[in-house]
């Protein structure tokens, strides 16, 4: 188990470390600075809240999701 263990080590260090370094939020931020102003505007305002909603209109799982208990939209979380 050993001798796998260190064969299987030695393979991974050989393979090229090609990751971006940088934070998650820095290359976010650069994305969405070269999206043009139409396109930003025309994102739901409920779509972090909501996102299995917009990716999946017609699922059964978001209709399961959406439909119970614990389900709170983001306009209704507002009410207080």
């Amino acid at each position: 188990m050993t001798e796998l263990l260190q064969e299987a080590i030695a393979q991974i260090q050989k393979l090229p470390d090609d990751r971006n370094t940088r934070p998650i939020w820095e290359q976010f931020a650069e994305f969405t600075d070269s999206l043009p102003e139409d396109a930003i505007v025309d994102l739901p305002p409920d779509g972090a809240a909501n996102v299995d909603r917009y990716l999946y209109p017609n699922s059964s799982i978001a209709m399961r999701f959406l439909s119970s208990p614990t389900y709170t939209h983001f306009s209704d979380a507002q009410k207080g």
